[in-house]
């Protein structure tokens, strides 16, 4: 009788998603962050023959938070209005 080699399943990170099919040697694991997440570490890791992952399961860090039209704008407005204008990001020719 044959024994299959077999990884512990990955954490999913915080933020994100994990695709796996199998966690047998030679597997992958895939994976994904969230949206305004991006991913910190390597996307992949194989299941090794020792049991073990080839690496550490990444992490899913926050690059910008997604905001309704509604704040967005008042944001932007904020910027170019007094007294918060930004000056010098024209140039007169």
């Amino acid at each position: 009788m044959v024994t299959e080699i077999e990884c512990d399943p990955p954490y999913e990170p915080k933020n994100g998603v994990v695709q796996l099919r199998r966690a047998t040697f030679g597997a992958t694991v895939v994976f994904e962050c969230d949206d305004g997440f991006e991913l910190e570490g390597n996307r992949t890791l194989r299941c090794m023959q020792d049991g073990y992952w080839n690496g550490v399961e990444p992490k899913c860090k926050g690059s910008y938070q997604p905001c309704d039209a509604a704040t967005c704008l008042t944001n932007l407005r904020s910027i170019f209005m007094p007294p918060h204008c930004i000056t010098g990001l024209f140039k007169q020719f």
